[in-house]
């Protein structure tokens, strides 16, 4: 064999591949060998590391499945909006300030408020507290929030459709460096807070489309969209370019299994169910009442330990199909994420 015709054949066992995808498979090697924080909150970690060592076969290099968490609650009011919060402001912290060593990652955080509730307000008096909490009084505080808080970029799409184009377009609007300082920063997650919103909006446009093909029996549907799978096929790019996370609220609609007796927790149309590598249950914790034929004396003895129960408010988080959890309380602006 001549050197050329060698040379053509070592050539033709070569494959190409794009950079985003070397990378990818870089970080997933970076991954399978140190247990990553993603979120810097211990009880969250490690429920995810947990899923994640379940998933997947470390020992057959298997890609690690995005992350992406799903929220879900049955009430509002539970919580989930402050453990965003916490989720974006330890994403957005840097690293050191003034010589204060922060250890924040420096990241940049999207987020997709569909019903107004997240509040860049409270949101700024909940990381003052922290940082004061966890470092003491530091000089500039204010400014140090203020700077933090140009990396939080808030969208309120008002439809489904604004929704998904605008995580579609999300690649467009971080690489513009001209724009925006973020563009120096690596994307911590995309938050979506909520996305049963549309949900209702969505099944009355179906079924209109539906009443209107009714004319044409033996014709294919026309005009029906498949709205979540597209949501979640934004999503999913998301994570392929950016190697963030996904953090979604959603309304939560609970059954029991005739034939298992476990409780069943329906949130998203298909495909989204399969989506989520980590679903957490959120629900208040329930003060017990008074007892039966108490004294009002003793009433009146119990309601001083009761009063500090209902004002450091206690909610908890737990998977899905799973006794494991963490709890989550608040007081004022103090927002503590511990252990079950």
């Amino acid at each position: 064999m001549s050197a050329e015709d060698l040379g053509k054949r070592l050539l033709g066992e070569c494959s190409g591949v794009r950079m985003d995808g070397l990378l990818k498979s870089l970080r997933t090697l970076d991954s399978q060998t140190h247990n990553v924080n993603h979120f810097n909150l211990a009880p969250l970690d490690q429920l995810l590391h947990s899923t994640e060592m379940t998933t997947n076969d470390v020992s057959r290099k298997l890609p690690l499945k995005p992350v992406v968490i799903e929220l879900c609650s049955a009430e509002s009011g539970v919580g989930k909006t402050h453990l965003l919060y916490m989720i974006t402001i330890l994403a957005i912290l840097p690293s050191i300030y003034h010589d204060v060593i922060l250890e924040g990652p420096e990241s940049t955080v999207i987020i997709i408020d569909t019903e107004g509730r997240f509040s860049i307000e409270r949101l700024a008096q909940i990381m003052e507290n922290y940082i004061t909490e966890v470092n003491g009084e530091l000089p500039n505080l204010e400014e140090l929030v203020a700077q933090s808080l140009d990396h939080v970029h808030i969208f309120r799409p008002q439809t489904m459709a604004a929704m998904t184009a605008i995580l579609f377009s999300l690649p467009k609007y971080l690489f513009d460096t001209q724009a925006r300082e973020s563009t120096r920063r690596p994307l911590h997650s995309v938050i979506v807070d909520s996305a049963s919103t549309f949900y209702w909006q969505n099944r009355e446009d179906e079924e209109a489309v539906k009443l209107a093909n009714l004319d044409d029996h033996n014709g294919p549907a026309v005009g029906i969209t498949y709205p979540y799978s597209t949501f979640t096929q934004s999503l999913r790019s998301l994570c392929f370019t950016f190697s963030c996370a996904i953090v979604v609220t959603t309304h939560a609609v609970s059954s029991i299994n005739k034939e298992t007796g476990q409780q069943v927790i329906r949130t998203l149309p298909a495909p989204w169910s399969t989506f989520p590598s980590l679903r957490l249950l959120l629900s208040r914790q329930i003060i017990q009442k008074f007892a039966h034929g108490i004294s009002i004396e003793e009433a009146l003895k119990e309601q001083i330990g009761r009063q500090s129960l209902v004002e450091k408010v206690k909610y908890h988080a737990k998977v899905v199909g799973s006794t494991q959890g963490f709890r989550l309380s608040i007081q004022g602006d103090n927002v503590v994420v511990g252990e079950d």
